[in-house]
C-alpha cells in the first residue's frame, strides 16, 4: 500500500469494531476485525487521525465446534 502525504495534513478515519468474540469468551483469541483494527492503527497512524468505536456486545459464551473439541482434547 503507498501511502501518499497530503502536506501538513491528516485524513481522519473512523474504525467500526462490532465482533461479539473478545479474548475473556473464546480460548484467548481476539477477534479478527479487532486484530485488523489494531495492525491499522499501529502501521498508520503516524499518516491518519484513527477514531476507533468498539461496538462489541456485552459479555457472551462462544462454544467451539464440536470438530475442534474433539482435536484439542476437550
Amino acid at each position: 500500500m503507498i501511502i501518499r502525504k497530503l502536506g501538513g495534513f491528516k485524513p481522519k478515519v473512523v474504525l467500526f469494531q462490532g465482533s461479539p468474540r473478545s479474548d475473556k469468551s473464546c480460548a484467548d483469541q481476539k477477534s479478527k476485525s479487532e486484530k485488523v483494527c489494531e495492525f491499522l492503527i499501529d502501521k498508520y497512524s503516524p499518516f491518519v487521525d484513527f477514531d476507533y468505536v468498539n461496538l462489541s456486545v456485552g459479555p457472551i459464551s462462544i462454544q467451539p465446534c464440536k470438530g475442534c473439541v474433539s482435536t484439542s482434547n476437550g
